[in-house]
């Protein structure tokens, strides 16, 4: 079953990458983004 984000969350994560300097990966591993079933 595919997961599902709300905009806030979406929002949140681009702001870490933007504002922060983070990378994507690392975000990825943070939230376990990213991962097939």
């Amino acid at each position: 079953m595919k997961k599902q984000y709300d905009e806030m969350f979406k929002k949140q994560c681009v702001e870490l990458v933007v504002k922060e300097g983070r990378t994507i990966s690392s975000i990825q591993r943070e939230f376990d983004l990213g991962n097939g079933p």
